[in-house]
């Protein structure tokens, strides 16, 4: 796991620590690269789709630190 993974990881699980602007930096970090195209919540792979859980959480973490 990269840190930026951890670190989604973590505030996905504990939410208080979006009061940190570490976490919320980091927040932001996944968007802008899932916003300039260098990071997908999924991928097709094959006949499916490769959901990557880390990225997703970090676009849900968005919406719970925005005013």
């Amino acid at each position: 796991m990269t840190k930026p993974e951890k670190i989604i990881q973590e505030a996905w699980e504990n939410r208080g620590l979006l009061k940190n602007e570490t976490y919320i930096d980091a927040v932001k970090k996944v968007i802008k690269k899932v916003d300039e195209g260098k990071l997908r919540a999924a991928m097709p792979v094959g006949d499916g789709w490769e959901v990557n859980e880390w990225v997703k959480k970090a676009i849900l973490l968005y919406f719970a630190i925005q005013q």
